[in-house]
């Protein structure tokens, strides 16, 4: 992430929700800040564009640019009007680093819609996937969760017993965020279904 970042002037950090883009994004802040550039965080294009001035060592810094859960068309036509500019401003000044956070999906679906944001600025002359989780990590992550949570013994049996966890672990909305709320106590006493039902009910919806 430095390498390219030293190299581009700008990174677009990419991956499943939980992943660790944020943290990955907030260590190079720091590290910034430690070597004397001033951070700014912004919540859109058009604030960036007025903090991106010269004569300054700085670093802006935009979390989730392509919103947090799907994309919209409205999101997509102000990209195409203003990420351009600021990634050609940043690209022409060594003082100035852009650093942006969106989950992959959202990023495929921005490129398929627009043109102007995969070419001709080449957005992924930017991009870092920060990668998928293996099976391997998804059971990891699972079997923390479920070891440091309240659970029943029936509970954690219920999880346990007959490989359901594979079910967990391979289902394709599996993500840490909604393990961590699965494998809590109060959240499967909140509903009248079955251990198992109440898991696959939410993973499913």
């Amino acid at each position: 992430a430095e390498a390219l970042l030293a190299d581009t002037g700008a990174l677009i950090i990419a991956g499943a929700p939980g992943v660790g883009k944020t943290t990955l994004a907030q260590v190079l802040l720091w590290r910034h800040a430690e070597q004397g550039w001033r951070i700014f965080v912004v919540d859109d294009v058009e604030e960036a564009l007025k903090v991106a001035n010269e004569g300054q060592k700085r670093l802006i810094f935009f979390d989730d640019f392509l919103g947090q859960v799907q994309l919209s068309a409205d999101l997509v036509r102000g990209l195409d009007a203003r990420l351009p500019p600021l990634l050609a401003r940043v690209a022409a000044n060594k003082d100035l680093r852009f650093i942006l956070t969106t989950r992959d999906y959202i990023l495929a679906q921005a490129k398929a819609l627009s043109g102007r944001i995969e070419r001709p600025v080449g957005v992924r002359n930017y991009v870092l996937n920060v990668g998928r989780y293996t099976r391997e990590v998804k059971a990891r992550i699972l079997y923390n969760h479920i070891f440091f949570s309240g659970l029943t013994p029936e509970q954690r049996e219920a999880i346990i017993f007959d490989d359901f966890f594979l079910k967990i672990i391979d289902h394709g909305n599996f993500n840490p965020r909604l393990i961590e709320v699965l494998t809590r106590a109060d959240y499967l006493s909140m509903t009248e279904r079955p251990t198992r039902d109440a898991i696959m009910y939410a993973l499913d919806n």
